[in-house]
């Protein structure tokens, strides 16, 4: 990215699982969607790394994976879970990269090519992320946007960007389900939407189960297909696998507008002709289905045990154009309007962007205020400190902040709301009548922010050795007592810390625990013990609804 230019915009991106766009939001307020180096306004998620020294990003390595199928890389966003874990390519797996490594080269490839759309370096943005994300690919998505060079980095939810974009207008007074299938990741939320307020109030989804699930009961139709013609698919070379799962992309965007479809194919073993039908198709795949009407269930019984009342269920996503889908939903909920997709590929991208209107009204406050100090001071801007103005986590230079709200205006009635809950519960690990437990402290589904105050009785160990050994966890469950050896309870250590206590305290004694999480899921865990001495930890909380 060029150093000279200046940072005029905040861009909202959808980091998407098979395909990324990257949105702005002009000096009109009004979003715009940059196009690529190819002219196409979504940018395939695939990195070639065929040539290490010069990746290549796009539309251009996705057509290459026919060629390079050892370095071409895609789908890794299911794999941010593992953030610097190593994913070994080449023929011989002789070269190593990791997930965040890929997702920076995406962002940077769609970053290059919205600064010479805009003149304008990006820096500031709204990256969105599946509501079903975990703690550690939400911190693995914020390291690959740094790596990439944005400085200014929020995260958004997909469904809530969604929502965002369909309320854009500040005209809607409704509760709506957003039903999000897109390539790799699933996920449904419930949303109350008042003018400009979001009550992402139920999540649920499926980070594992999106399109490329679509598309890989395909390619099982089709090596079904070529063995009724002899063809051998036991020991198909990389190659021709790749040209597989290309006919089963091709064939699955064709049944969306056709009843049947065509794919020839050219492999190694020979060519081939095969035709499969929409009705071959949507009967493999309805056990995928399924799962996403299942999971929009519990969130509709959710809504209706609050008393909601559901009037549409918004479809976003590449994914959910397959008209088994729309079909399917108004089947099992005919109350409910299911109108056609909502601008599928891009409306996480917009929605995003227009989020940077709340961002934007948020540092015009903090530019107004500098401005006064300056005055007030007789001293330039240059002069006036940011210290107790900006918040601790904002990165922007004060000439960026400057430029970035030059011109700009955003009425207050304008401004975002967005009410977030929490999908996972958080709790610390302590002893409970002798065995060690996992006491929660945040449930699942609670509101954010929040602010609980706990007693921990403190472990023989403990007290004999005048130390603490603090560890966070966070978990699927909303009992406020979690066994560590529950395995439905999907117990991730988020972080553990030792420090002193005071020494000889007395049999029985207890730490007093403060946590604090607030809007950005910034999480900061106190304990005290009697005597006020501390030990705190610090983690970032799985919030879901918003960033």
């Amino acid at each position: 990215m060029a150093d000279e230019k200046q940072t005029k915009y905040i861009f909202g991106i959808d980091l998407g699982t098979t395909y990324s766009v990257i949105s702005y939001l002009d000096d009109n307020m009004m979003i715009q969607t940059c196009s690529n180096q190819e002219g196409s306004d979504i940018t395939p998620s695939v990195v070639d790394l065929s040539d290490p020294e010069n990746p290549v990003v796009g539309q251009v390595a996705k057509d290459n994976k026919t060629f390079y199928p050892h370095s071409v890389l895609d789908f890794f966003k299911r794999e941010m879970e593992k953030g610097d874990g190593v994913i070994f390519y080449g023929e011989s797996g002789e070269h190593q990269t990791t997930p965040i490594q890929l997702s920076a080269e995406v962002l940077k490839y769609l970053a290059r090519y919205a600064e010479d759309a805009t003149d304008s370096a990006v820096k500031a943005v709204v990256i969105t992320v599946p509501a079903y994300f975990g703690v550690e690919q939400k911190e693995a998505t914020k390291k690959a946007a740094q790596l990439a060079g944005f400085t200014e980095v929020t995260l958004l939810e997909e469904p809530t960007a969604a929502a965002v974009y369909y309320g854009y207008k500040g005209d809607k007074n409704e509760t709506v389900l957003v039903y999000d299938l897109g390539g790799g990741t699933f996920d449904i939320v419930a949303v109350d939407i008042d003018g400009f307020k979001y009550d992402c109030f139920a999540v649920e989804g499926d980070y594992q189960l999106g399109g490329k699930d679509w598309d890989t009961e395909m390619v099982k139709i089709i090596k079904e297909k070529l063995e009724e013609q002899d063809c051998d698919c036991c020991g198909l070379s990389p190659e021709d696998e790749a040209e597989v799962r290309r006919a089963a992309e091709d064939l699955k965007i064709k049944l969306t507008a056709q009843e049947s479809a065509q794919a020839n194919l050219r492999l190694e073993v020979g060519k081939a002709k095969i035709e499969v039908t929409r009705q071959e198709f949507e009967d493999r795949t309805r056990p995928l289905l399924d799962k996403t009407i299942e999971l929009t269930k519990k969130v509709a019984e959710d809504a209706s045990a609050k008393g909601k009342t559901i009037t549409k269920i918004l479809l976003v996503g590449g994914s959910s154009y397959m008209p088994q889908v729309q079909q399917r939903l108004t089947e099992e909920f005919p109350n409910i309007e299911v109108p056609n997709p909502m601008d599928p590929n891009k409306a996480v991208s917009k929605g995003a962007a227009y989020f940077g209107k709340t961002l934007l009204s948020k540092w015009i406050a903090w530019r107004k205020e500098i401005e006064k100090r300056a005055k007030e001071a007789g001293k330039s801007i240059e002069e006036v400190t940011l210290d107790g103005i900006v918040d601790d986590t904002f990165e922007l230079t004060p000439e960026e902040l400057f430029v970035l709200t030059d011109d700009k205006n955003v009425a207050e009635d304008e401004i975002i709301d967005i009410k977030k809950v929490s999908v996972s519960s958080i709790g610390i690990k302590g002893q409970v009548g002798g065995k060690p437990m996992i006491l929660t402290l945040l449930k699942a589904g609670d509101t954010l922010p929040v602010s609980k105050d706990q007693e921990i009785p403190l472990s023989d160990t403990a007290l004999l050795s005048n130390n603490v050994s603090l560890s966070l966890y966070e978990h699927r469950l909303t009992d406020q007592l979690v066994s560590p050896e529950d395995t439905s309870a999907g117990l991730k250590e988020m972080q553990e810390k030792s420090g002193d206590i005071t020494p000889n305290l007395p049999a029985g004694s207890k730490m007093h625990v403060h946590l604090e999480i607030d809007e950005e899921g910034l999480l900061k865990l106190t304990a005290t013990d009697p005597n006020g001495k501390t030990v705190e930890l610090e983690a970032t909380a799985e919030a879901k609804s918003a960033n």
